[in-house]
């Protein structure tokens, strides 16, 4: 690849400077910068995925993605896989034809994961947003952007799970690079810090539900799902928070996805507080757990409000004014799995752009002649126009900082089983004017 010139370097890095405000304004992952490579190198460190990354995330992204973010620790029941880099061009060819052998060992004990290819091996380049607010948002001076990169991650025979009764530690895991001639490359041992239930909450990362909101923004991104009791107790004791359908769902979807976690509420559930108690055991039932003998400890007055409670479909995209709130919902499911499901329900809003061009002449209208809004149901296409808008508004900031997503966004540019007209709003994400930061989506309180 031809190495662009200095002042065009400089020239885009001032650009990129000016614009860090409103990075939204721009499609995430999109660098004006190249760079050479030289040869293929593979780089010795050894690399921690979250298993559902690889199972789940990867198969249904594009080749090049963004590096995922590395776990801090594990806790029991958690699953993980073992990855390395490579750098230079010919990369990805060199990591494919390689073939992969890791060993853990934790407490004294060791477990061999024998040779094999790498299930998947992906392009990597950065997350310009989150580039730039790490070095330019915090006065940090760089000299180049860091070269794009090719990530294997092992195949399914080297898929490791903390064993349930694993204690607070550290494991270690060394690995060896079967190269296609012959060669074997040792990688650098890596440590792995495994921590308790326990010791893992005795230190939560929120003092606040608005702390704690953020939080929920990124479990995908570093799953901890042994903080999910600590925030439920504190949602709990919120009215807000317990009563909202997105809340709800985002535990819901995350104690189905972590069942270490959920066996560890329903253990603890008939020691706390009522409202923990109520509120644990509805969304353990809608996780699909078995909460019988949690429903029977439960006094005669929680037992009935249990026994009327729903919960709302959130891929229902029926159009009515309920819509915008099983959008939430969706997204919450984003946040607690990191799945492109939900993402692909909220796209399909984006097709609905007539609706939302019939909103706004209706609007005019009604400011022409004074007409005061109406206070029946809403019209099934004032419901679209709302979810449209809703839809491009929230994909779009969401987007500027959150990689999975970016990544999503453009497999679903990319994918054949997208509509023509959603992969158009999809392109004009960050330009359309219906989908503006600034001000909140159509259909909005």
């Amino acid at each position: 690849m031809r190495q662009r010139s200095s002042l065009h370097k400089l020239f885009c890095l001032r650009v990129w400077a000016l614009l860090l405000p409103g990075l939204m304004l721009l499609a995430p992952g999109k660098t004006c910068l190249a760079q050479t490579a030289g040869p293929p190198q593979l780089l010795p460190d050894i690399v921690i995925l979250p298993e559902q990354l690889v199972a789940e995330q990867w198969p249904v992204m594009l080749d090049t993605v963004h590096p995922p973010k590395e776990l801090k620790y594990i806790v029991p029941g958690q699953c993980v896989r073992f990855a390395a880099f490579a750098s230079g061009n010919g990369g990805r060819e060199l990591l494919e034809k390689s073939r992969y052998a890791f060993e853990l060992s934790l407490a004294g004990n060791a477990q061999s994961f024998p040779a094999e290819p790498a299930q998947m091996v992906k392009l990597t380049t950065i997350f310009m947003p989150e580039f730039l607010a790490n070095t330019l948002g915090r006065n940090r001076i760089f000299h180049e952007i860091p070269p794009d990169k090719a990530l294997a991650a092992s195949g399914p025979k080297a898929r490791w799970c903390v064993p349930l009764d694993a204690q607070d530690g550290t494991a270690s895991v060394q690995g060896t690079f079967f190269l296609s001639d012959g060669q074997t490359v040792a990688l650098k041992r890596r440590k792995l810090e495994i921590k308790t239930f326990e010791g893992a909450r005795k230190k939560t990362p929120w003092k606040n539900v608005e702390q704690m909101a953020q939080w929920i923004q990124h479990f995908h991104e570093a799953p901890e799902p042994a903080l999910l009791l600590p925030a439920l107790r504190l949602a709990a004791q919120n009215a807000e928070a317990r009563n909202g359908t997105n809340m709800t769902e985002f535990f819901v979807a995350a104690f189905k996805a972590y069942p270490a976690a959920a066996e560890e509420l329903k253990r603890r559930l008939p020691a706390e507080d009522r409202w923990t108690r109520m509120i644990g055991t509805a969304m353990l039932n809608w996780a699909g757990y078995d909460v019988a003998s949690l429903r029977d400890g439960l006094p005669q007055e929680d037992k009935n409000a249990l026994a009327v409670a729903t919960l709302p479909d959130p891929f229902d995209m029926t159009p009515n004014e309920q819509i915008g709130a099983r959008q939430d919902m969706l997204w919450a499911i984003f946040f607690a799995t990191g799945r492109m499901e939900p993402v692909r329900a909220i796209s399909t809003a984006l097709a609905w752009s007539e609706d939302y061009a019939k909103l706004m002449e209706r609007g005019r209208q009604m400011r022409a002649s004074g007409e005061k809004p109406g206070s029946g149901e809403w019209p099934a296409y004032a419901a679209r126009a709302a979810a449209y808008g809703a839809a491009g508004w929230s994909m779009g900031s969401l987007a500027s900082s959150d990689a999975l997503l970016s990544d999503y966004i453009e497999a679903l540019k990319a994918g054949p089983e997208t509509p023509a007209a959603v992969k158009k709003e999809l392109e004009n994400l960050y330009k359309n004017p219906a989908f503006r930061m600034d001000q909140p989506p159509v259909g909005s309180k």
